[in-house]
């Protein structure tokens, strides 16, 4: 007599069975997961320091990528932004001049004005950043590639590349224009000292709603209300 296919015997699958395999699918998921917080770490890693050396090239400080990050972030966190849009913008904050790689040293070093052939020169980097990082398909690269480009537009139209005005503007290039020219004026350049902070953010708000977004510097002058009171605070 045939025997029914549905007649063939299969082995048992006892609770140790279970138990065992669940142990190993954690295990694995556990692996899989320490191997993307290491390539994360990595990524990271790797980011800040390709901002660090922009900086070796142009002759700034290496914190200034960093400080430039964190004022960004809590401009952003003021605004209203969640903490993680906030973060991201932090992330990419310092990866603002990757394009100045694409400009002479000579001329971002030059102790004097620039000339206009040098000025155009310098201008460019707004877009080489846009070609370096654009296009990976990677949220941070990507968001890191928008504020390379727009972090020199203008509020009132008059910026570059592009001449974007208002909330044409991105953002986080918005908020990173705010903190990147308040720590520039606030170190040492090779064409100018450095002012004092005070000094610093009243250039902000004369250039609000003209080079700024008044909303931005709104948010930066309640940051730093804050930073003022708990400095009093803790005397």
């Amino acid at each position: 007599m045939r025997r029914s296919v549905n007649t063939r015997m299969t082995k048992p699958f006892s609770a140790n069975d279970l138990v065992i395999a669940v142990s190993i699918a954690a295990r694995r998921r556990t692996l899989d997961e320490e191997a993307a917080d290491q390539l994360e770490r990595a990524f990271l890693q790797t980011v800040s320091r390709l901002g660090r050396a922009i900086e070796y090239h142009d002759g700034e400080t290496a914190a200034h990528v960093e400080r430039v990050g964190q004022v960004a972030n809590s401009i952003a966190l003021e605004l209203g932004l969640s903490p993680e849009s906030a973060e991201r913008i932090r992330l990419a904050a310092p990866l603002h001049d990757v394009g100045k790689i694409a400009v002479p040293s000579g001329i971002l070093r030059k102790p004097g004005p620039l000339t206009p052939v040098e000025r155009r020169e310098v201008e460019r980097h707004a877009e080489a950043g846009r070609r370096l990082l654009a296009g990976s398909g990677n949220e941070l690269l990507e968001l890191a590639a928008t504020v390379a480009w727009t972090h020199h537009e203008n509020w009132d139209g008059t910026g570059y590349p592009r001449g974007l005005a208002a909330e044409a503007i991105p953002l986080a290039g918005r908020i990173v224009a705010v903190a990147d020219v308040f720590d520039a004026l606030t170190s040492v350049r090779p064409y100018r000292p450095a002012i004092s902070e005070e000094d610093a953010f009243e250039h902000l708000e004369a250039e609000s709603d003209r080079k700024f977004d008044p909303a931005a510097i709104a948010a930066f002058d309640r940051v730093r209300a804050r930073g003022r009171r708990r400095a009093v605070a803790a005397v």
